[in-house]
């Protein structure tokens, strides 16, 4: 009988237990869990701050020219290096197409808009050498040659000898040959004169302003 109550008083205490079981409330639920679900939540947060921080910055590092670079340094790195191709490209453009709209295009554009003076003189000096005596020696000396190319104007300075009389005749000649050029805009005539030398001969100088075009 004993062990019979005794069995009724143990079940009985098992079903009370079961039954407080039961009657648990949500609250009482998450208060018991909430001190675990707390300490989960603080140690996944400092590991993930640390393979942020530390781990992976040091698991990442790259070496470029002996220079060690994380992750964010790199994508600072790229940018860098990005503008300094661009002012590399922009640079050699500048010298291999030095063309394109610099100093050098401007004086060469200057250059061009003026005749060269090469030219000129090689003109000036042939077609002074194209006029003779009747023995064929050259009469027409030029002293000085004058360009100046931002006024577009070039002066002759020189004299006409061994011609006799006939020294201003080749001068004339002279005029009209430098008039009809491609490069003369006008041309101031000189004054005609002559003179005696000292050996009897005639000399016949000159001055003459040319405008180019």
């Amino acid at each position: 009988m004993e062990k019979i109550r005794f069995l009724r008083y143990n079940m009985g205490k098992t079903n009370m237990s079961l039954a407080s079981q039961k009657s648990s409330t949500p609250f009482q639920i998450l208060q018991r869990t909430s001190v675990p679900l707390v300490l989960f939540t603080l140690t996944l947060t400092c590991l993930l701050f640390l393979s942020q921080s530390v781990f992976l910055p040091a698991l990442l590092m790259v070496d470029i020219s002996g220079s060690k670079h994380n992750a964010h340094e790199l994508k600072t790195y790229h940018e860098a290096l990005l503008e300094q191709v661009k002012h590399k490209q922009e640079m050699r453009s500048n010298l291999v197409l030095s063309m394109q709209g610099t100093d050098y295009r401007k004086l060469s554009d200057w250059k061009q808009s003026h005749y060269p003076f090469q030219s000129l003189l090689s003109t000036v000096s042939q077609v002074s050498r194209s006029l003779h005596n009747k023995d064929g020696d050259q009469v027409v000396f030029i002293d000085n040659i004058k360009y100046f190319p931002v006024d577009g104007q070039l002066k002759l300075n020189g004299n006409v000898k061994n011609a006799g009389p006939r020294s201003m005749t080749i001068l004339a000649q002279l005029v009209e040959e430098l008039r009809s050029q491609p490069f003369v805009e006008s041309l101031k005539s000189p004054s005609f004169s002559r003179i005696e030398d000292s050996v009897g001969g005639f000399i016949t100088p000159f001055d003459i302003q040319i405008s180019l075009k």
